[in-house]
């Protein structure tokens, strides 16, 4: 991915969360136009 891509940071930081919020039992992504974290 191109450092100059306008959401490169917020990529960035999801691909470093990601780890942390995979350990909770309940967790979904759902994608589509936006990418929505939903912790339950």
């Amino acid at each position: 991915m191109d450092k100059t891509f306008p959401y490169y940071r917020q990529v960035a930081l999801l691909v470093r969360a990601l780890p942390y919020v995979a350990n909770e039992a309940c967790f979904a992504l759902k994608g589509g136009t936006a990418i929505n974290s939903f912790m339950v």
